[in-house]
């Protein structure tokens, strides 16, 4: 501002550069249009070029006179504000909200039950109004942990942390979910308002199904509430932190947090955390669903309405997290590559696998009644996978660099975990009748049966990356067992187990998915095949001659490769 000024007066005298200095001075600096009022309209022509100084100070005194006031206005507003709201969003409010809707959840969970089992209305309603209540009382919560995080709030052992002085505000927002027990907070808010955006949804459709899908995702919350209230609680003050992690004597050396991990300081952090929660928690209410059809022993078109919608949703956001993480993997890390078949990124990528085998097959239950107990199978294992995946980043059993580390969480979430696979199975079992299809396949060359192919090859490429992923685990346990000694027993499984099998089962996928769309539903004939399958096949041998023959090696690809198996032609083929 004192450059600009100063080049503006230079053709005035010394009084009016004086002047000018002086209103540079200020900040904001003047209008030009005020700057020429008094410095040029009120020259002085008998003092060689000079200014009457009194008139032109006492402008400059009014100007700074109301200037001040302006200031003091806005700053005693925001000042204010920042009172009022540093009253309300304090951590004592956010720690009695997470305890408030623990007990909530577990009210809307017996309500629930209570209300479906005797047919009373009321009980229904105040289960529904019980999961309202979770997500405002955790997103008030959630609130007060980002002003705690925003204004550095080192009362907290969470802000010290995650927060240190120098961290802009754009990491201090992202950082809630930067750790343990800011990321399970941020967990449970979008699980209930998963549950809210369903019960909001559909308040006047599925009146059989929806007391025991409210009682599901309150079962499911009131877990989340467990482990947030109890056991990683991310309002715990500083002065009750473990002296052994040694957050408090950090901070009375430095005054300072310890600060966000340097690979989440980016812009990745944003975008693939949030996706990759919103993807697994999405997975809540097809579960749900289906808990509720299996004990209401409704498995049914009117199931398969109910979750497609969620289950595309979920599915299409938990597909765009793991992108993002690969890509953030390949920026980061220094892998080399996209994908470095890391156990936390296996995690990710195992639901997705299961979750793709049922929003396939579930066209062949609406369009042939079938399959059935399989697409009850595959939902319960997309859910039940995600929070073995949880499981994994959070106990501490696997190495990796996306993991949280160890501690008492994981040996919850194992329970968790092990009391849905109880419950599942339970239910299965004794609506096995019901889960019968209608139809059967009648041949083995139709639509439904490379669906069901297809399935396959999904579900054996997640038990292909399931056993890669664990195997380092059970060989470690295997060796402490039989030898008495700890460690050194551990396997390390990497890219030359997977990478081949990966590439073998991906071959398979996209040939059957071009297959696919040359067969008719039920039973393809003989001349149909010959009719669909001659031009796909001439090029395929097209392909072989030009990839193999013509191609030098080091140009052969694996797009030559899926190219030459027909991919491409029998996929345009049957698109035609």
């Amino acid at each position: 501002a004192a450059h600009f000024h100063g080049r503006m007066f230079l053709q005035y005298s010394a009084a009016n550069v004086k002047c000018a200095q002086r209103f540079a001075a200020f900040e904001p600096p003047v209008r030009n249009a005020d700057v020429r009022s008094y410095c040029t309209q009120r020259r002085d022509k008998s003092t060689a070029g000079g200014i009457k100084t009194d008139v032109a100070y006492e402008k400059i005194r009014v100007w700074q006179r109301n200037r001040s006031r302006d200031e003091e206005g806005r700053g005693g507003i925001q000042v204010t504000l920042d009172r009022v709201l540093g009253q309300i969003f304090t951590p004592m409010l956010g720690a009695a909200c997470v305890k408030l809707a623990f007990f909530l959840a577990l009210f809307g969970l017996v309500i629930s039950v209570w209300g479906a089992l005797a047919r009373r209305e009321d009980m229904i309603r105040s289960g529904k109004r019980a999961a309202y209540s979770v997500w405002a009382l955790v997103l008030l919560a959630v609130l007060c942990l980002e002003r705690a995080m925003i204004r550095r709030d080192y009362s907290l052992e969470y802000v010290v942390e995650q927060i240190d002085n120098s961290m802009p505000l754009y990491y201090r927002i992202t950082a809630l979910w930067g750790g343990m027990n800011g990321s399970l907070l941020w967990w449970a808010l979008i699980c209930a308002s998963f549950t809210a955006a369903c019960l909001t949804v559909n308040r006047d459709r599925f009146k059989e199904l929806m007391p025991w899908v409210t009682a599901t995702c309150c079962y499911v919350l009131a877990f989340l509430g467990l482990l947030v209230s109890f056991v990683c609680d991310p309002f715990l003050p500083l002065s009750e932190s473990d002296p052994a992690l040694g957050f408090a004597q950090l901070l009375a050396q430095t005054g300072d947090g310890k600060g966000l991990n340097p690979l989440l300081q980016t812009y990745w952090m944003t975008i693939h955390p949030p996706s990759l929660y919103v993807g697994y928690i999405g997975f809540t209410i097809p579960f749900a669903f289906c808990i509720a059809a299996l004990v209401t022993n409704k498995v049914d078109q009117e199931f398969l309405r109910a979750t497609r919608r969620w289950t595309l949703l979920s599915w299409s956001i938990l597909g765009f997290g793991v992108m993002l993480g690969a890509k953030w993997a390949y920026e980061e890390l220094g892998w080399g590559g996209y994908w470095g078949w890391d156990p936390v990124e296996n995690a990710s990528f195992m639901p997705w696998l299961v979750a793709t085998a049922y929003v396939h097959s579930v066209i062949i239950q609406e369009k042939r009644g079938m399959l059935k107990g399989w697409n009850v199978f595959l939902i319960l294992l997309t859910f039940l996978m995600t929070y073995f995946g949880t499981f994994l980043t959070r106990s501490g059993i696997v190495q990796s660099v996306h993991a949280f580390g160890s501690g008492p969480v994981g040996l919850l979430l194992g329970g968790f975990v092990l009391s849905l696979i109880v419950l599942c199975t339970y239910l299965v079992v004794i609506r096995h009748k019901a889960l019968q299809a209608e139809n059967e396949i009648e041949a083995v060359l139709s639509r439904e049966a490379t669906f069901l192919y297809n399935n396959v090859g999904l579900l054996g490429f997640m038990v292909m990356v399931f056993v890669g992923t664990m195997f380092p685990v059970f060989s470690e346990a295997v060796y402490e067992i039989s030898s008495g000694a700890i460690g050194n027993g551990k396997v390390v499984v990497g890219p030359p187990f997977f990478n081949p099998l990966a590439g073998i089962i991906t071959i398979g996928l996209l040939v059957l998915m071009g297959i696919g769309q040359l067969v008719a539903w039920r039973k393809t004939s003989g001349g149909a095949v010959r009719r669909n399958f001659t031009v796909p096949l001439l090029v395929t041998a097209l392909s072989w001659v030009f990839f193999v023959i013509v191609l030098p090696k080091e140009r052969q690809s694996l797009a030559g490769v899926f190219l030459l198996l027909g991919v491409v032609p029998f996929s345009a083929f049957g698109l035609l």
